[in-house]
């Protein structure tokens, strides 16, 4: 892994601007918010970022580079945040016997950890832990309640045993020893791949027999692995692994300790059991895939969770599938659980608490390092009553302590690069709830955020919850709020976009400091659009108890969108004495990109400076394109006889720009060879040559274009001869183009089009004939010709109204007159009223619109008058939007 330290940040300075405008300071954001609780085991990490919300900057910054630095670093790191201070440790590994040797120092480790557990406390994290995480309201989830009991033949009276029995055990684990019994087990992961790629492969498969259980030494084929194996080491193959690669700890019969390294092959993981897969209760689990396309498939308690344990799961490249139950893919409760995925397009879906996801004294964090990836989180548990067709998440960077008595954890999502979508409900995304800390770090990438409620950066009941993205043109949804920046009652809620053209949208929210909490919202750079439909959002606070928080919304370049009323470009604004929202620098700054450098096209030769000159030119190969092509006109005729021998019968978009842009500097010339292959034997070679004739406007082949329309080899493309025609304005053409309104959509249209260009009135008539047409390509297409003839069309419109009526012709008429302010004008307003007041709703419609494109005092007044009485909709929202611009 590369060290990577990513530069994204809280604007400090203008955070610091926004507390001055409301004559405060930093210190207003230190607030002890969790004295107001009595609640118990509350990480001094969490305690620290709810104190001092503007750290989530340089605490996440520093899980950062840990994740890029070394696995090691990462493991060190968070442990710490655990209140454990981790030694490096480094073991060396070359037979089978110094492998026995550290999986024994290992499993020491683990041991002393629960060393001061008694049977009876044994027996209740066996009968407690595995329901604790279960939707009460599902009763199909029930069976977690007594699997262990079940599965190791034990009968154990429940009835009086409650979550407080769990934290006084919690309290007799040495999570020190636990974590570096962990630690080691990932060392010795690291050594594993060279002790197997020694063993000669006549050798495989091996099975060792000792007293930790078994080792398996796969083959290098397809190898199928059932169960409670704990130490299993696969050379290569696509292979299957069926209930393994958990470790549970927690009984003296159980080994506690597992380890699967699979060094090669595309495998399938899959399990109908809990505790599996880089698992552990009570334990330590470790799984390292290190090659291949891996399918994970799981139940409950899986993939990369740590429960009163440590479980890790490492995939080092190829696409992957994960899905897991509760508490899955990066998921900790005492303990941590970490997945890492350090390549591909992954796609990873659990039912709830899980995609990090941390709780008491836990540390849960999924971390992808690159890939465009799709995360998923609920599909199985409605959140009754308060959202009963929404799916309960708890996932995508979440934490949870237990209300009202026991802290929480933090949960961390990493995702380092790609087009990515995150998909949750209630509780993601970035969130806390309850004296716990939730992260969800995005580096790059056009990424879309959807979720329902309780999302995007918020924290909730006494809880931090942090956003940020740096990069990319992002989508954020969230139906409800709390969400997007918001803290909700004692809370902290931060969401940081640094870069690109964002869309935001959810009921309420956008920095806001709800009852007694902290919202920060900070878009950095970019033209974005705001979308909010309660009144409480974009830079506003609510008080309760008396008091109120602070809430800023920040927007800190480019031209914004925002709802009416509730902020704008280069304005600032104060909601409710201690919400303030600030817009700035909404100038349009170009990025600057670092473009590839442009090569020497002196001795290019002509087909190799041609393919250059149809490249894209954009991004890093703008100026390079711009170059080739500058340089192919140059060439002059050298350039034009490539491109007419070779080029000239392409239907290649990119090809046809770098040639137009060759023809446009050498016209004198390009007409020769325009009029030279306008009889090309290639069709597709003619249908270019009509097009360059009609964009540059040709007027000097318009008889070759009379020609060309009336040949029958041309039958096929007559539309592309049509489209030229009308560019030149060639009145000889207008009767036959007449005669082509008859033929099939495309020549019509394009025969439409051309007799607007050309403004021959003969075709006034004929296309007012086709006014009625039930196309609307075709009635859209005559209405922009027919318009184009100005007042030149009124007279043709009056005397067909005078033998018929057709309300599209008061509204054509309108738009015809429309920049005119004499005697037509006049005469099409006195007709459009006398329309307004009729009985028909259909003739007031027309003559409504017609009246808003025309404007006027008299119309304002009329509009007035009419707006109460008026009993179609349609007609009063046209009277209605009207007035509004008129005021405006």
């Amino acid at each position: 892994m590369l060290l990577l330290l990513i530069p994204f940040y809280i604007p400090f300075s203008e955070v610091d601007s926004a507390l001055s405008s409301l004559n405060l300071n930093r210190e207003a954001l230190y607030f002890s918010r969790l004295e107001w609780i009595d609640s118990k085991l509350i990480l001094p990490r969490v305690i620290e970022l709810m104190e001092n919300p503007l750290k989530g900057e340089k605490y996440s910054d520093k899980i950062i580079g840990a994740i890029n630095s070394t696995l090691s670093d990462l493991i060190m790191s968070v442990s710490y945040d655990l209140g454990v201070k981790l030694e490096k440790q480094e073991c060396s590994i070359n037979s089978i016997n110094e492998l026995i040797l550290c999986l024994n120092k290992a499993k020491k480790l683990k041991d002393d950890a629960f060393k001061d557990l008694s049977k009876r406390d044994r027996l209740i994290l066996l009968s407690k832990l595995p329901g604790r995480w279960e939707n009460e309201e599902d009763s199909t989830d029930d069976w977690l309640k007594s699997v262990l009991l079940e599965r190791y033949n034990i009968e154990f009276d429940t009835t009086h045993i409650n979550e407080d029995s769990i934290m006084k055990i919690f309290k007799k684990v040495d999570l020190k020893r636990l974590l570096e019994s962990g630690f080691l087990l990932y060392k010795i992961a690291l050594e594993v791949p060279k002790l197997i790629n020694s063993i000669p492969d006549d050798s495989l498969p091996e099975i060792i027999e000792m007293d930790l259980g078994r080792i398996i030494i796969g083959s290098r084929g397809v190898d199928h692995y059932n169960g409670d194996i704990p130490f299993i080491l696969e050379p290569g193959g696509n292979d299957v692994y069926n209930n393994c690669g958990g470790a549970l700890g927690i009984l003296d019969s159980t080994f506690g300790l597992s380890l699967i390294v699979d060094v090669a092959g595309n495998d399938i993981y899959r399990s109908d059991e809990i505790i599996t897969i880089g698992a552990s209760l009570g334990g330590c689990a470790l799984m390292l895939d290190m090659e291949g396309d891996d399918y994970y498939n799981c139940s409950h308690y899986s993939i990369g969770s740590g429960y009163m344990g440590f479980g890790l799961l490492i995939d080092q490249s190829g696409n992957d599938f994960y899905k897991g139950g509760i508490f899955s893919i990066g998921a900790a409760n005492f303990g941590l659980g970490i997945n890492i995925d350090l390549g591909g397009d992954d796609s990873y879906r659990t039912t709830s608490y899980g995609e990090g996801f941390g709780s008491t004294y836990g540390y849960g964090i999924l971390a992808d390092y690159q890939g465009s990836d799709i995360y998923y989180a609920g599909g199985r548990y409605f959140h009754t009553p308060l959202q009963p067709n929404s799916y309960k998440s708890f996932s995508q960077g979440f934490a949870t302590g237990v209300r009202p008595d026991w802290g929480g954890g933090i949960g961390f999502l990493y995702d380092g690069g790609g087009n990515d979508f995150y998909n949750g409900d209630i509780y993601t995304q970035g969130v806390g709830y309850w004296c716990s800390a939730g992260f969800l770090i995005d580096r790059n990438g056009q990424d879309r955020y959807l979720a329902t409620e309780y999302a995007q950066g918020a924290g909730i009941h006494f809880a931090y919850g942090y956003l940020a993205d740096l990069g990319g043109n992002d989508h954020y949804f969230s139906r409800f709020g709390p969400s997007l920046g918001e803290g909700h009652d004692f809370s902290c809620g931060i969401l940081i976009d640094t870069k690109g053209d964002d869309w935001y949208s959810v009921s309420g929210g956008l920095g806001i400091g709800l009852n007694n909490s902290f919202g920060l919202f900070a878009d950095i750079s970019g033209n974005d659009v705001y979308n909010i439909t309660e009144k409480l959002g974009i830079g506003d606070v609510k008080c309760a108890r008396g008091f109120c928080g602070i809430g800023i919304f920040l927007d800190l370049g480019g031209n914004d969108e925002y709802p009416a009323g509730r902020g704008a470009d280069n304005l600032s604004w104060i909601n409710n004495d201690f919400g303030i929202g600030i817009d700035k620098g909404s100038e349009v700054v170009e990025e600057v990109i670092a473009q590839r450098p442009v090569p020497d096209f002196s001795d290019m030769n002509i087909e190799e400076l041609f393919k250059i000159a149809s490249e894209w030119g954009v991004g890093d190969n703008k100026d390079r394109v711009i170059a080739a092509r500058e340089n192919l006109s140059k060439r002059g005729k050298v350039a034009l006889n490539y491109i007419f021998l070779n080029k000239i019968d392409t239907k290649s978009g990119l090809e046809l720009r770098a040639i137009e842009h060759s023809l446009k500097e050498n016209r004198d010339s390009m007409i020769t060879y325009l009029k030279a292959n306008i009889h090309n034997p290639k069709e597709e070679a003619r249908k270019n040559i009509f097009h360059f004739i009609g964009k540059f406007q040709v007027t000097s082949l318009s008889d070759s274009l009379i020609v060309a329309l009336r040949q029958s080899e041309n039958k096929y493309i007559l539309r592309y001869i049509v489209h030229a025609l009308g560019k030149v304005k060639e009145k000889r053409a207008v009767d036959e183009l007449i005669g082509y309104l008859d033929e099939e959509e495309p020549l019509k249209i394009n025969s439409i089009k051309a007799l607007g260009e050309i403004g021959d009135t003969i075709a006034i008539n004929p296309l007012l004939d086709q006014f009625e047409s039930p196309l609307v390509t075709v009635r859209s297409s005559i209405l922009k010709s027919l318009i184009s003839f100005d007042t030149l069309l009124y007279p043709y419109i009056e005397k067909r109204l005078e033998k018929d009526f057709h309300p599209d012709l008061l509204l054509l008429g309108a738009k015809a007159i429309a920049s005119e302010c004499g005697n037509f004008r006049r005469e099409v307003k006195r007709s459009l009223f006398i329309y307004l007041d009729n009985s028909d709703w259909e003739k007031r419609l027309y003559a409504a619109r017609g009246l808003s494109l025309l404007g006027g005092e008299d119309v304002v007044v009329k509009f007035r008058l009419k707006l109460d009485s008026e009993p179609n909709p349609l007609i009063r929202g046209i009277f209605t939007f009207f007035l509004q611009r008129y005021v405006e």
